[in-house]
């Protein structure tokens, strides 16, 4: 029992205790004592009762009562942007390169690039045609057919060189000279070269025109097949 019902136990017992004794019967017939007013002692038990209540809730701290505690104030750290990535530049694709293939058999054939549109020149057939079969050590003539597509006419100091199939050097072979839109034969006396057992057995002769400052206009060729 706490020191606050301990007082307040007291007066209310003090109380319990008076109306009891006021209601029982008397026995005997007492002596006269002096009257007590009931009511009036009833109503100072009662304010000396609150008065005690009154002083022990002023007195006791609020047992209740929380002191609130401060709240530490959120600082927003700022955060690092990231590094942008160097985006890589693509390298510029290498620009296509016409092929210009010299006519001729059906072999591929030495590109070309004339210096000059002026003169321009095509081959128009061969004899033997390309792969033709010939006896090792056989003889014949190669007669190429050209035509001058150019824009002026072919003198005479145009001419051929090239290599025949055992790689021997020919020409000049100088032309006669041609008109624009003009043919002209170039005739090459070549020999077959010799079959050999179990190796290569074709083989290619190539030449070149040139027109009279020495610039190549034209390339072709001949592939011939050696039969056993």
């Amino acid at each position: 029992m706490t020191a606050f019902q301990k007082k307040l136990a007291l007066p209310v017992l003090l109380l319990m205790t008076l109306s009891l004794v006021s209601c029982a019967a008397p026995a005997v017939t007492p002596e006269p004592q002096p009257t007590v007013d009931m009511p009036a002692l009833q109503t100072e038990v009662a304010a000396t009762v609150i008065a005690d209540i009154t002083q022990q809730a002023l007195a006791q701290p609020a047992a209740d009562q929380v002191e609130p505690t401060a709240t530490q104030p959120v600082v927003a750290t700022a955060t690092e942007a990231p590094t942008p990535t160097a985006i890589a530049t693509l390298a510029p694709l290498p620009t296509a390169t016409k092929r210009v293939v010299s006519s001729g058999g059906g072999a591929p054939a030495p590109t070309w690039t004339p210096a000059s549109s002026t003169d321009q020149a095509v081959l128009v057939s061969n004899r033997p045609a390309d792969y033709s079969y010939f006896k090792g050590g056989e003889a014949f003539d190669g007669v190429f057919t050209i035509k001058n597509v150019g824009r002026r006419d072919w003198n005479n100091r145009f001419y051929v060189t090239g290599t025949d199939f055992q790689g021997n050097k020919v020409g000049p072979i100088l032309l006669s000279g041609a008109a624009v839109g003009d043919t002209v034969e170039i005739i090459v006396d070549l020999t077959a070269p010799d079959y050999v057992e179990g190796g290569k057995n074709f083989h290619t002769a190539t030449f070149n025109l040139y027109n009279d400052d020495g610039v190549s206009i034209l390339s072709f060729y001949l592939i011939i097949n050696i039969e056993k």
